[in-house]
């Protein structure tokens, strides 16, 4: 069953077991009442013919009788005994005497007033006490009005919930699509959205219900996925640019090298240029790997203490094999007394890889060579300072810097592939952290990374 339908259902069914329930609670009061109404009658004949019995001298059974049957208000089948205290019978008002046993009297004698009903008709037994001597009444009815009213107010209350159905289900019928109708036009136009036009939102007016919210999210997942695929874009489009840019190299230089013999010195100048193309291509390979490592979820990544310290000086031990000459110096605040000042939850391979790329872009841009590491501690994180004194960033460029395969406009001419930055990046965003920067052109620039203390204690 869709949802229209169900809701229609339900909302029907709710309404009209509701509405059901009212009017049989009204029909059931109304019956109470009408009941005790006509005991309330019958209590007040019995009790009139014990009075006259009893206290007008002047008024025989005869007379009384008659009156009765002359009277407006003689009810339909009305049965009137009335009984002295040994039971015996001196006025009734129809020839046709309703059986009275003994125990009957007795109860009504010890208890004073009994109501009962016997089929179709109402009675009802009282001991009257009067001054001039007791007696027993008892009276039989039938409640013929009583049963008409009721009978018109069933067939009234039987028509207003027929009625009542059908303008319930009109009114669901309108109430769940008019609900619907938003839901419907989001499908719309959650179909209508795909791979080609994923620039494309869903309108959320100015309401702030639940479709509004749900609209809200969709268009939030939809900047995600926008900005995944163009990632995804540029990233395939600029690696495969900087994979096949080494490959044509090697593949340009092994054509040279078929063309004519070469001397023992010109094979081994080929091989020695090829085999530093393969050396660029394995690093542009890991990097992207790393990339790809850092951006897969903190959750698939192992973590554990580590100290920051040596995580450094592990970047900086890889650094020299790449640059020999470099030069690293870390420098610790006069605030860091303790090791659990500077102890971090991650993973040491990443951040190893990050801290690698900050001081390698240090060296790369710079023709002294000199990084500066600054570590500073405060209450719940520690702040990393990587300070180079290179060629620096355009103030314009420093927001795409993050960007995969973004490489500043004053890099022209020096070796890179534009991934180091995005590492870092990923990284340090994986970790919980930041990074920022700050910097001048022809002077350098500073790389503050700031990373969350950790509360566990180093395994050693």
């Amino acid at each position: 069953m869709i949802l229209r339908r169900r809701l229609r259902f339900q909302f029907n069914l709710l309404v009209f077991t509701i509405l059901a329930i009212s009017l049989f609670s009204i029909y059931i009061a109304f019956s109470f009442f009408k009941q005790e109404q006509f005991y309330d009658l019958l209590y007040r004949k019995v009790k009139t013919a014990a009075v006259i019995l009893t206290e007008l001298d002047e008024v025989d059974t005869t007379l009384f009788r008659k009156l009765k049957n002359y009277s407006a208000s003689t009810l339909e089948s009305e049965n009137i005994l009335v009984y002295d205290l040994q039971h015996k019978l001196i006025f009734h008002n129809n020839s046709a005497n309703w059986p009275v046993d003994e125990a009957f009297l007795k109860k009504i004698e010890k208890e004073n007033l009994i109501k009962l009903s016997v089929g179709k008709y109402y009675g009802l037994g009282l001991y009257y006490k009067g001054n001039k001597g007791n007696l027993i009444g008892v009276i039989f009815a039938e409640d013929t009005f009583g049963n008409k009213i009721m009978m018109r107010l069933r067939a009234i209350l039987i028509t207003v919930l027929l009625i009542s159905l059908l303008v319930i289900v009109l009114a669901g019928r309108f109430y769940v699509d008019k609900s619907l109708r938003p839901i419907n036009n989001l499908i719309d136009k959650i179909n209508s959205i795909g791979e080609s036009n994923l620039s494309e939102r869903i309108e959320t007016g100015n309401r702030s219900d639940e479709i509004a919210q749900l609209a809200k999210a969709f268009n939030s997942m939809l900047n995600r996925m926008e900005a995944a695929f163009q990632s995804q874009k540029l990233f395939i489009a600029n690696a495969s640019h900087e994979l096949r840019t080494p490959l044509t190299i090697i593949s340009g230089q092994l054509d040279v090298l078929r063309l004519k013999a070469r001397t023992v010195d010109e094979y081994k100048q080929t091989v020695s240029n090829i085999h530093q193309d393969i050396t660029i291509l394995i690093r542009t390979a890991n990097r992207l790997l790393t990339l790809a490592h850092a951006s897969s979820g903190f959750s698939e990544v192992r973590q554990a203490p580590l100290r920051v310290d040596e995580v450094i000086w592990t970047a900086r031990e890889e650094l020299k094999v790449i640059y020999p000459e470099a030069v690293v110096n870390v420098n610790f605040s006069d605030n860091i007394h303790d090791d659990k000042q500077i102890i971090i939850t991650g993973n040491e391979m990443l951040l190893v890889s990050a801290f690698l790329n900050l001081l390698e872009n240090g060296c790369k841009y710079s023709k002294r060579k000199i990084v500066n590491v600054f570590l500073e501690t405060h209450d719940n994180y520690i702040a990393l300072k990587f300070v180079d004194h290179g060629i620096g960033i355009k103030k314009e460029e420093i927001s795409h810097l993050f960007e995969p395969f973004y490489r500043g406009s004053n890099t022209i001419g020096i070796k890179g592939q534009g991934i180091g930055l995005s590492i870092v990046s990923k990284v340090i965003s994986l970790h919980n952290g930041q990074v920022t920067i700050n910097s001048t052109p022809g002077k350098g620039s500073e790389f503050i990374v700031t990373l969350p203390l950790s509360h566990n204690e180093l395994q050693i």
